[in-house]
Formats: structure tokens, sequence, C-alpha cells
């Protein structure tokens, strides 16, 4: 069969390499010989290689036209799905029809609207075991086409991409039913259900399962907002100086066990602008969302910053009395730190026999608290939260 007419110019050298690959993957082990035209029985992932144990490339939909070169006796098949080339089980798959076209994303008509309550991961498949194809933004309106059963994950596009998305932060664009999540009223918005069967996908990951939280001493970093995607966790001492996929550049919030902190920071190496955190944070802010690539929750000797002398009190960006600081003086406050010390403040020092106020807003305002000794790490709600400070 002259496969490469199906394919633009372009891809006929990618696509030949990648069938070789393949079909070489195939001939390694027993084959059943069985070659020819197929379509997909029920959505069904296309996987790198023979087993649930190797990544998936894309989900082929129910009826998505195949053309298979090769079936192992372990029941997979080697097969091509527009211009990719992967694994399926043959358990899914119907021989017979007619010559696959190149798989071109369809023109959608007379979706839903959604908007984005959150920067929301955009993924390949309807879990977050799925890889993700970019990041919408906070109030993005996407085109919503159908939803897994209970609207948990829908497919949409948005400026172009085409993915799905956690149905739980998604509102549609209709007043009716903007106050709640798509996984409330997708049945009232009319959103037609995927047919998706999770056992037979062979998931490896259950879908909305959440991930796990932290025990005592440890920190977990998650790939979606509100502690849910991916996560992972580390106890006070571990570091890793360069995340791989799916953490790098993908964390959007973090919780804490008891005792727990951690610093993140923009690029390998603990380098680029760096946070820290001892408390847990739903969102993670837009400097540092999706942003980290390296975090450790080592203890930080004290210092470079200054002791204070003299009545003063020391305030610091980083724990345990690091990063950037500025002293104060007995009798001097500031009725709001300023937009470069707004909500940054991570320690405290205190000479003897001074009394600090810290406040939550602005005029001292929000929560207050006096601090009479060092604080190395502010208590969480404290920490990163202060905007206005009097020195007594």
């Amino acid at each position: 069969m002259q496969r490469q007419k199906l394919y633009s110019p372009f891809l006929r050298g990618w696509i030949a390499i990648t069938v070789l690959v393949v079909a070489l993957f195939a001939m390694a082990v027993p084959s059943l010989a069985q070659t020819g035209l197929a379509t997909a029985t029920t959505a069904v992932n296309m996987r790198n290689g023979p087993g649930t144990s190797y990544a998936v490339i894309t989900v082929v939909p129910r009826g998505g036209p195949v053309s298979v070169d090769n079936c192992l006796t372990s029941g997979w098949c080697a097969v091509v799905y527009g211009n990719r080339a992967g694994f399926i089980s043959r358990n899914y798959l119907a021989f017979g029809g007619a010559t696959p076209p190149v798989q071109q994303p369809p023109v959608v008509t007379g979706s839903v609207q959604a908007q984005t309550t959150v920067q929301l991961n955009m993924r390949t498949g309807p879990g977050t075991q799925y890889g993700v194809i970019r990041a919408v933004p906070a109030g993005g309106v996407v085109s919503l086409i159908q939803c897994t059963p209970g609207y948990s994950w829908c497919e949409g596009t948005y400026q172009g991409s085409r993915g799905w998305m956690s149905g739980q932060y998604l509102r549609s664009t209709n007043p009716q039913y903007a106050t709640q999540p798509v996984t409330n009223v997708g049945a009232q918005l009319g959103l037609q259900l995927f047919n998706l069967i999770a056992g037979q996908l062979g998931l490896n990951v259950t879908i909305n399962t959440p991930p796990r939280a932290p025990n005592a001493g440890e920190v977990c970093l998650y790939t979606d907002p509100n502690f849910g995607g991916q996560a992972i966790c580390a106890r006070m001492g571990q570091s890793d100086a360069n995340l791989v996929a799916p953490f790098n550049d993908s964390i959007s919030s973090i919780r804490f066990g008891s005792g727990a902190f951690v610093e993140i920071c923009q690029n390998p190496g603990f380098t680029g602008v760096c946070r820290s955190y001892n408390s847990d944070i739903a969102q993670l802010p837009a400097l540092m969302n999706d942003r980290t690539s390296s975090f450790r929750t080592t203890v930080v000797a004290p210092g470079p910053g200054p002791q204070p002398v003299g009545g003063q009190a020391c305030f610091y960006s980083e724990f345990n009395f690091t990063g950037q600081y500025f002293c104060l003086d007995r009798n001097q406050s500031l009725a709001f730190v300023g937009n470069n010390w707004n909500d940054l403040i991570s320690s405290i020092r205190v000479d003897q026999g001074v009394t600090v106020q810290v406040c939550g807003d602005a005029d001292f305002g929000g929560f207050c608290e006096q601090y009479t000794t060092s604080q190395a790490f502010l208590p969480p709600g404290r920490d990163n939260a202060v905007s206005s400070i009097r020195v007594r």
C-alpha cells in the first residue's frame, strides 16, 4: 500500500521514519500477521509501545479510521492514525472499511461557550495523566464540544488549539448558569457526553482521583490549581535542582504538612526569581504560576541579612533571615510597605526590648499580630501577607 500518497509532502519523511520504527518494533516479537484498515470500536489510547506501560500519544475517537501494519500475539497492533504511528489494543479495533484520510480537527459549530476561572491546562486527553498542550489564561473564552460523564472533563478549542480541560474550572458565558461550574450544569447547557470508559482506555491513573496530601514534614507541589493534577512530594531536606516533565513549568499550587516549607525558583539550579512558602497556596501568583523549574526544602543558614541593633527590627523576603531585607528603628512605622515589599515578608529579626506589629492590610487593617522575639518562619496565613508595620 502506498501510504505516502495519503499525506502532504511535508509529512512524508517523518511518517516514513515513524512507521519504520513502529514496524521494526512490531517485528521484534511474534505477530498474528493481521493487517489492513480498521476503525476504533471505542475511544482508545494510541501508545508509543505495545502495552499500557507505554506513554499515550493521542486518543483515537470511536469510529476513528486507522491503518494496521501488524498485530502482535500480545494483542497489540502497530497502526497509523492521521499523521501519527503507534500501538492500539486489538480488542478495540474492527477490521475493514475505507482508506483512512489524514485526520484534521473538525470544524466546531454551535458549541457551548465557557470561561476559565483560573489559568487552566489544556491537555491531550481527559485526565491529568495526559500531556499539556497549552495553558489557557484565567478569563479565556473556550468553545466546548463534549464532556466525560459527570462533565468532569470537557473537550474544547481555544485560539486554534483543541484539547481537554477540567470542568471544575469552567463557567458558562450564559448568565443563567455563570455562577456554577460546568460540572454542575453540563446537562442544562446541552453538552454531549463522550463515550469514555476508563478501563477500556487502559488508564494507569483513575480520572479525578485527587492527588495525595502531604504527610507531616512534607510539601507537595501540584500541576493544577486547588491542589489538583499530578503531584510531586518531598520531605524536608530534599530538593530538585532541575524539574522535568510533567512538573517543569507546570506547578500551580502547593500544599504543606506540619513543619514543612519550600523555596521555588523560576530557573534550574535555584536561580532566577525565587519565592518561599510555608502555608497552603491554592493558586500561585502569576510571577510563579507554571514557571517553576527547581525547588528546595533545605534549611538555609541565617544571613546574609544584618542583626538589628539599637532598638531596630529587620524584615526579610525569605525564611531564616535571608534574601532581601530592610530595617526600621523603634517608633517607626509604615502604613504601607510599598509595592516592592507588599506580601513578600517571610521572616523578622527583633532587637531586645522591641515589639513589632505586622498587619495584613495597608493602614494597619486586616489581621494584626505582635512579635517580641525573632521569627525565622512567619506562621501560615502571615507569611507573604504583611502590608503594614509598626515598631515600638
